[in-house]
């Protein structure tokens, strides 16, 4: 007999059964990252990590200022599957306003466990800071974000005690999730615990801010038409953040959903456009 919690838990997780136009959302990303690897300056597979998936592509911003700020965005696909290449058409709105764009990808689950990963990706965030210079970056202008999976990781860098790689504070200049995993655990009732292999106590896997540490996301963004369990996840996190940190980060996209309010995030006239270029204040 199937647990009703597990069933349910299962039906909220199973986002492509939940939103069946996943498929046109995910073609319509390719076209269209497609034709930003044709039309704008590009530079691939840039090392920034010791594993074969631990590389970038930049799409660097159409001002010519020697410093640009820039974006990190992290891909999401929990965190088993994805690759930058699909998210390149993400670039091209922040290309228009002068902002560089950083596809990271990242090696995956099961070959990888989630701890191993969060720890690449920390990784490979610092290593991209140290080569900002050469690359055209301003160092103290870079954002991380992610979505879905990516936002869980981004959330884990911004958590990230600094100390421990040598710095007194965070290089991260601010930061974003977008429908982001930001707790793993209910996955552990779900059939991704075959591949994801979670250990039984991940508490250090979940994405907390802290009032100590002052670091916290500073946008948390949800599509109004995202399964409840996501939404949950989102009102969960962004509470975190308002009781250690005082103020409420949660943005609600309409009628998006767990696909396409990466559509929204690729349109300049959109209001969660607007609030990521926010957080560099320009």
């Amino acid at each position: 007999m199937t647990d009703y919690k597990n069933l349910y838990l299962e039906n909220q997780y199973n986002l492509r059964a939940q939103h069946p136009e996943h498929y046109k959302v995910k073609e319509e990303s390719r076209i269209r990252s497609d034709q930003v690897r044709e039309t704008l300056p590009m530079k691939h597979d840039l090392h920034c990590g010791a594993s074969e998936r631990a590389r970038f592509d930049l799409v660097l911003g159409n001002d010519l200022q020697k410093h640009q700020p820039a974006v990190i965005f992290i891909h999401g696909g929990f965190w088993r599957s994805g690759d930058k290449r699909d998210f390149a058409f993400l670039a091209e709105p922040f290309h228009h306003k002068g902002v560089a764009t950083v596809l990271l990808n990242y090696s995956l689950a099961p070959a990888t466990s989630l701890a191993a990963i969060v720890k690449e990706v920390r990784t490979s965030v610092i290593n991209i800071m140290a080569q900002a210079p050469e690359l055209g970056l301003d160092p103290n202008r870079i954002i991380v974000g992610g979505h879905s999976a990516g936002g869980h990781l981004a959330a884990m860098v911004e958590s990230t005690d600094w100390t421990e790689f040598g710095m007194a504070h965070s290089p991260v200049y601010a930061s974003f999730g977008i429908s982001g995993l930001y707790d793993p655990r209910p996955l552990l009732l779900t059939s991704f615990q075959h591949i994801l292999s979670l250990p039984e106590n991940s508490n250090h896997l979940v994405a907390k801010s802290s009032k100590s540490a002052m670091h916290g996301l500073d946008l948390v963004a949800c599509g109004s038409d995202e399964t409840e369990e996501l939404k949950s996840q989102s009102r969960r996190y962004a509470n975190d953040v308002r009781m250690c940190l005082n103020y409420y980060p949660l943005h609600w996209e309409p009628q998006k959903d767990h696909y396409s309010i990466l559509l929204a995030l690729a349109n300049a006239q959109s209001v969660l456009f607007r609030r990521v270029l926010n957080l560099f204040n320009l």
